[in-house]
């Protein structure tokens, strides 16, 4: 192994490769040969970071997710200009990884949908939060729904955006702001 690749270095690289390759072909048609090619490294230096493809597909999810799960409940409870600029940057953000996104979504395994993953952990961090802060419902018990609810809205929103580049922040926004005060935000008690 390279003494100069260190383990983050090695990472980045596979991600990058990966996320290239996703962009260009299908999921089930890449090969780790092809990973290790656009990484510049060799097969035996891959298998030290993931054991197959779906590893690294998932510890690519898995990082994305961290990030935009922070701002996405940073943004949730409250609408003002420091909301508005946190979900503006995360959705420029969103587009310039368009390709990504679409490429990791576009993975179905029957033990692995990155799209379902994020909405997933989307609904886990709300109904986490909506428990955790005490935050009562208009209906009684419906905490999991409204997570449920909510981390739907959240993914096709996302969806919607990075494939209807036509459209500027400012509408989007008011439609979210819209959608959320005047929709999913009546379940809660006031």
């Amino acid at each position: 192994m390279n003494k100069h690749l260190t383990s983050e270095n090695g990472v980045n690289k596979l991600h990058t490769a990966f996320i290239f390759l996703l962009g260009q072909q299908d999921y089930n048609s890449i090969t780790i040969k092809q990973i290790t090619k656009a990484a510049g490294m060799n097969r035996t230096t891959y298998y030290l970071f993931y054991n197959n493809k779906l590893e690294l597909a998932r510890d690519i999810c898995n990082t994305f997710l961290d990030d935009y799960i922070e701002i996405f409940m940073k943004s949730f409870g409250g609408y003002d200009i420091n909301t508005k600029v946190l979900i503006k940057d995360a959705f420029y953000n969103l587009r310039k990884n368009k390709k990504m996104l679409l490429g990791l979504w576009s993975i179905q395994e029957s033990s692995f949908s990155p799209y379902v993953q994020m909405q997933e952990s989307i609904k886990n961090s709300i109904y986490d939060y909506l428990v955790n802060h005490h935050i009562k419902m208009l209906y009684e018990g419906s905490e999991l729904f409204f997570a449920e609810l909510y981390a739907a809205n959240v993914m096709a929103t996302v969806k919607w955006w990075i494939t209807n580049e036509d459209y500027s922040f400012e509408s989007i926004y008011q439609t979210i702001y819209v959608c959320t005060e005047k929709g999913v935000l009546q379940l809660l008690k006031k």
